[in-house]
């Protein structure tokens, strides 16, 4: 489908990738075309039980005796689909489609992020015409649900010195620095009981989500945020308690959707509608230009005795809900930077237990801790016990990074501009392999891939032209 864009040789590579399923947790298939492509090339190569891969490709004629360079991504991605969609990820990959000057899927993530670091590496690693150093080609797995391979990777083989990551989202930004973060889980064992009275399910839909550290300025609804105002609403109007709930799917999308079941009288239904409405009619007032799509229902089952969460139970979930701060919390103020965020990120309640992840980004590590025990706090009075999981290490900004003087020297030279140089609100695995690799020098590039871990996103083919050409350029100078 898209054999025919340029540089052709990258997106040979790059359909193929996206022919192999590898969402997060399943990334065999891929990290096994990885180690064919290099036994089928002739290159070095390991992979570890994690499925991490790293490759080992000798310099272009001229280029031999140079200092290596690492080149470096991520081979997992985000699986997110449309309502309707029948796509099984775990046996199917995803089909690219160029669409005037972007690249698509049909009715799912992409993929791009971080695929298109791969063929990028890949398509230099086979062909003498781009001239480079040696390059150790790192893939690494589940960055998505907590750089878990970057985590677990082992580099010591590794000499280069010098390393370009290849997952960032935006062109004309060298990336220089990350916040860190971490995941808290709280869950409890709620109390239940038998009711009698009518099953309600509420539906918040249709936002626009993203990712919940590289969009977290932008002010976005959060499903389970509007799910948990909209409760406290019921509970003083119309009662109510819970059977289930479900929102979000990924510890850092935004989430999208979010669906609620609660058992509650039979004669508050008007109640219950009328509470709907004006909830849909504030959040679209606040979220009309963010989420222009968003959607309250509610909608009503039969009438029986139903396995719910006690009274009390209920007003525990609902209140960790409505009381959990969400966005931006703070900003650096030397740089324009969100600092301190939060996504609440996923929520699960059945009968059995109630379930809720919050992310929480930072780039100064005092201040994650600190809103990692604010937390902890709240789900205790709220009757929840707390794990704090994926915790990863920032990346601090270096302005006097030498790699950074030659890519801004070339970025100069092809763009005719100055480049924007700065840090980001998410997880670069860069954070790990500094602190794995002393001395190692860094900078992180992409081209533009709008809307990543939605089924909106796209790869911008231009973009892609430009970046591999910049990235040739560099390597040409190193």
């Amino acid at each position: 489908m898209i054999s025919d864009v340029e540089p052709k040789k990258v997106m040979k590579y790059f359909e193929q990738i996206c022919a192999i399923p590898h969402g997060s947790g399943h990334t065999e298939q891929i990290s096994d075309y990885l180690v064919h492509y290099a036994r089928e090339h002739g290159f070095a190569c390991r992979q570890d039980q994690q499925n991490n891969v790293i490759l080992f490709c000798p310099g272009t004629p001229g280029y031999e005796d140079h200092p290596p360079v690492m080149l470096q991504g991520h081979m997992d991605m985000v699986c997110e689909k449309e309502d309707g969609n029948e796509i099984d990820f775990l046996t199917q990959g995803v089909t690219p489609v160029a669409d005037g000057g972007w690249i698509r899927a049909d009715g799912t993530t992409l993929g791009g992020d971080d695929g298109i670091a791969l063929a990028m590496g890949l398509a230099l690693a086979e062909d003498d015409a781009y001239p480079h150093p040696p390059l150790e080609l790192v893939f690494t797995v589940d960055e998505e649900i907590g750089l878990l391979g970057a985590a677990h990777i082992d580099v010591s083989c590794c000499r280069a010195r010098t390393m370009i990551n290849l997952d960032s989202e935006e062109e004309g930004l060298l990336l220089c620095g990350c916040a860190g973060g971490a995941d808290a889980v709280m869950t409890c064992s709620p109390e239940t009981e038998k009711r009698s009275g009518l099953l309600c399910e509420l539906a918040v839909s249709g936002l626009t989500g993203g990712h919940s550290g590289a969009e977290i300025h932008q002010g976005r609804a959060n499903a389970n945020k509007i799910m948990g105002r909209l409760l406290a609403g019921l509970g003083s109007k119309a009662g109510g308690v819970i059977v289930g709930m479900e929102g979000g799917t990924k510890a850092n999308a935004i989430p999208r959707k979010c669906v609620a079941r609660l058992v509650i009288d039979p004669s508050g239904q008007d109640v219950v509608r009328s509470c709907v409405e004006d909830r849909k009619r504030a959040v679209k007032e606040q979220y009309g230009a963010t989420d222009p799509e968003m959607d309250i229902t509610c909608s009503f089952g039969g009438t029986g005795d139903w396995e719910c969460y006690t009274e009390a139970a209920t007003e525990q979930c609902i209140r960790m809900l409505r009381d959990m701060p969400d966005g931006v919390i703070s900003r650096c103020e030397q740089i324009d930077l969100v600092e301190t965020s939060q996504n609440l990120s996923i929520v699960r309640m059945n009968t059995e237990q109630a379930y809720v992840l919050v992310s929480v980004r930072s780039s100064v590590d005092s201040k994650k801790e600190e809103q990692l025990d604010k937390w902890k706090a709240l789900a205790a009075s709220c009757g929840f016990s707390t794990a704090i999981e994926g915790d990863y290490p920032g990346w601090e900004y270096d302005p006097d990074s030498k790699l950074l003087r030659v890519m801004t020297r070339v970025y100069r030279e092809q763009y005719g501009s100055e480049p924007r140089t700065g840090a980001i609100h998410a997880g670069v695995e860069c954070g790990y392999f500094v602190k794995k690799i002393p001395g190692l020098d860094c900078v992180s590039i992409g081209p533009d891939i709008p809307h990543i871990h939605t089924p909106g996103e796209r790869l911008s083919i231009p973009s892609t032209q430009r970046v591999f050409a910049f990235l040739c350029g560099v390597l040409k100078q190193l």
